[in-house]
Order: C-alpha cells, then structure tokens, then sequence
C-alpha cells in the first residue's frame, strides 16, 4: 500500500480490498466510519454480498475498469485502454457526467483510503488520482 496523491493537497492510501481484513485496526476504523474510504472496483452489489465490509464504503463503483478493457498478461496495456476509456467518459463533450462527479467528489480529499483489488500490483486507481488533475472540473 502506497500513499498516493490525491486532489491538490491531500493523501490517500490505495489498499485492496483483500488486506482489510487482516488489518483490524483499519477494518474496525471503517466499521466505526472513523476513516472513509470509496470503492472503485467493479461490481459492488456482488462484491458486498461476499465481503460485507464493502457495505461500509462509499460506492463509486461507476470508476470500475470494464471487463472488455482487460487485457490478459499486460497490465500495463489494461491500464492505458482505461486511461483513454476514462479521457473518453470524461470528454466535456460526453452526456453523461456521472464521471466526473465521481472523480470531483474524490478529488476532494475525504477520503481516506481509495479501494480495489490490485494492489499492489499497477492499478487503474493510479489512471483515477491522474484525473484529479486533468482539466474536466468546470
């Protein structure tokens, strides 16, 4: 888990999902909301069901990498398609905004962790806290 950049004068921790649980000092923190953190994986009614933590996170799931950007073997690759798919989502010319009022409501430095399952492997939160800083905020 690194910290990581997020918004303009905030950090964030990115963790997958899978080390919450052997962490029970965080894992109660978010029991207890004492810390926030946003789930930008896929799927999180599924999700939630088999990990009930995840209930206790905010949702912005919206941000999840789709399945069909997955590139098997090349996470790299994987990361830059959901690079151009998010520039895409968030083209000022796209109809639909829920992207970018995601990404705002991020960017804002509430939250304390951001969480998926790949870390610590490369991940396509680092393509989201890339975003806090592209020029979509208007």
């Amino acid at each position: 888990m690194g910290d990581e950049q997020v918004g303009s004068n905030t950090m964030a921790e990115i963790i997958n999902i899978k080390h919450i649980s052997k962490s029970l000092e965080l894992y109660n923190s978010i029991k207890e909301h004492t810390v926030n953190i946003a789930y930008c994986g896929l799927s999180y009614t599924y999700w939630a069901r088999i990990f009930p933590i995840i209930q206790d996170m905010e949702n912005y799931s919206i941000l999840g990498k789709p399945r069909e950007l997955i590139v098997k073997g090349n996470r790299p690759l994987t990361i830059d398609r959901y690079r151009l798919y998010l520039k895409e989502k968030t083209n000022k010319n796209y109809p639909h905004r829920g992207y970018v009022e995601a990404l705002r409501a991020l960017r804002t430095g509430h939250y304390n962790y951001l969480a998926c399952w790949c870390e610590p492997k490369l991940c396509h939160l680092s393509v989201i806290i890339e975003a806090f800083e592209w020029d979509i905020y208007d």
